[in-house]
């Protein structure tokens, strides 16, 4: 099934603003990193882009009619351009660009209680309802993502031939400190994940799935989500010579996380239990990388790769069967 012309014109938006601006930002982020200069706000500031693009393409192939959450999505675009005038200052080492964590902190807060002060009928419309669809329980599906979690990191590091270091932190207390203290910054730092699953699972899954098909749809995205991590391979995740390689594992990763990720928005209809999944990922995955060597040869890649399959065999879920709904971004 095709587009329609409103959805090419919402997906033109999206992709200028999702891919474009992070391609133009990348070569900022290149510059800055060749000048010896901290470029760690450019991946913060990166991932508000996609729930840009997405907020911008409904703002402007919005109906008369249509009443959009316009108070949220006013807080999120201006947190959104304070942090790419943060990066840019960055670069010209202007002091009023070091403190950006205090940013993407103050628009957690400002962002949290305009969302609040929208009407319940209008963020379930814009998938920015707090509860899953009806019959569905949230919470399993979380327990389900941790257990998966736990699981891929055991086999990443048994393919690395290193389990001990895995029961060395499994059993430490800095995982455990780490998810109670993540109950009280979700609310501080959840703008950045919500820029991305917003743009990625609600706005742009639904769309790439009814073109591709269920399966194809979230394999599509994630190699499209994989690409566009390219100015983090380069210059921030490794060695910029490594960068081919990195893009690799990256896309292998972000494949199989956008089919579990994409399986679970499917089931549940909430796209905060992706943006809350997405933000324990990240945060756990600097404890259990510290703990390990990385590398991108031989066993390196391997497990990499074996470990993303615990995601990515829910390809073959039977959710991915059922037929194509309506698109939820055709408003």
């Amino acid at each position: 099934m095709g587009w329609n012309e409103k959805e090419k014109k919402r997906l033109w938006i999206f992709g200028l603003t999702a891919f474009g601006f992070t391609a133009l930002m990348g070569v900022l982020m290149g510059y800055s990193y060749n000048q010896g200069n901290d470029v760690t706000i450019f991946p913060a500031a990166q991932m508000y882009y996609p729930a840009a693009g997405a907020i911008l393409a409904l703002i402007f192939t919005k109906e008369k009619e249509e009443i959009l959450p316009i108070r949220y999505f006013a807080g999120f675009l201006l947190s959104a351009a304070v942090m790419v005038f943060l990066a840019v200052g960055s670069v010209l080492r202007l002091e009023a660009a070091l403190p950006w964590q205090y940013a993407v902190s103050a628009a957690g807060i400002v962002c949290f209680i305009l969302l609040l002060t929208e009407k319940k009928a209008v963020k379930n419309s814009y998938g920015l309802r707090f509860f899953s669809k009806k019959g569905t329980k949230a919470w399993q599906y979380f327990l389900l993502f941790l257990a998966l979690y736990f699981l891929r990191c055991f086999v990443m590091y048994a393919v690395e031939g290193k389990i001990s270091g895995f029961l060395e932190v499994l059993t430490g207390p800095a995982v455990y400190v780490s998810m109670i203290s993540m109950i009280f910054s979700f609310f501080l730092i959840f703008t950045g994940f919500f820029g991305e699953e917003y743009g990625w699972r609600w706005f742009f899954q639904p769309l790439l799935q009814k073109r591709f098909g269920l399966r194809g749809g979230v394999v599509v995205l994630g190699v499209l989500w994989g690409i566009w991590h390219l100015p983090l391979n380069v210059f921030y995740f490794n060695r910029p010579e490594e960068w081919v390689v990195s893009l690799f594992a990256s896309m292998a990763n972000c494949v199989c996380t956008a089919i579990f990720y994409g399986y679970v928005y499917m089931k549940t209809e909430n796209t905060w239990l992706p943006v809350i999944m997405h933000f324990v990922n990240n945060n756990l995955s600097g404890i259990y990388a510290g703990a390990v060597e990385e590398n991108y040869t031989g066993r390196g890649v391997l497990a990499v790769l074996a470990a993303n399959l615990v995601f990515g065999v829910f390809i073959f879920a039977k959710a991915y069967n059922r037929p194509e709904k309506k698109d939820c971004t055709d408003k």
